[in-house]
């Protein structure tokens, strides 16, 4: 999704599915992305996964976590939830910018807040996605450090943290990987971590 290689997206969807992620799952791992990768990928494939849930006759209705009605009340609730959740993660990352979420816009806390609020992932599983996502696109290194920490501060382990990006190699390739690796280390031994022994 984050390359926006949609075909080969398609195959993944069917691999999580047959690995048995639920769909609820499988459709919030996209809405979770959509600050990372853009709309235009984030509205592709939803798109591509109704079509696998069709073709394997899976029923899937969104709940009301997905329902965006234009209703201000409760989208400035979702934002207040949404962004109290980000802010245990990310926020409070050395390497952010100062006053990062509290110059923002309504126009943009009201969505991420919005997607933020969602409880279908957990905090370990959306840190991994957006590390992933991050990965390939070969994000800027401060972005990357905030994500990285927000890893650790959910209690994603340094070595998971590499596995992550390990996994990963094979979709940006080996320079955008290696540079990864070489920022969590940076992060790593600012936060006083050590990798274990073969970690």
């Amino acid at each position: 999704m984050a390359l926006g290689r949609l075909p080969l997206l398609r195959r993944h969807i069917k691999r999580c599915l047959n690995l048995g992620l639920a769909p609820d799952r499988v459709v919030e791992v996209f809405i979770q992305l959509t600050f990372y990768v853009g709309v235009p990928s984030e509205e592709s494939a939803p798109r591509i996964t109704k079509k696998v849930f069709e073709e394997r006759g899976i029923q899937f209705m969104p709940t009301g976590d997905y329902d965006h009605q234009p209703d201000y009340t409760k989208a400035l609730r979702q934002e207040r939830k949404g962004l109290r959740r980000a802010y245990r993660i990310y926020i409070r990352s050395r390497h952010r910018p100062p006053n990062c979420c509290r110059d923002a816009t309504v126009g943009i806390r009201i969505p991420l807040g919005g997607v933020y609020s969602h409880p279908v992932l957990d905090s370990k599983s959306w840190a991994i996605c957006a590390l992933a996502a991050m990965t390939v696109q070969s994000r800027p290194d401060r972005q990357i450090r905030v994500r990285i920490e927000g890893a650790l501060r959910v209690g994603i382990t340094p070595t998971e943290i590499v596995e992550t990006l390990m996994q990963v190699m094979l979709y940006g390739g080996y320079a955008a990987t290696n540079t990864m690796m070489q920022i969590a280390g940076s992060v790593f031994t600012e936060n006083g971590i050590a990798l274990e022994a073969g970690g």
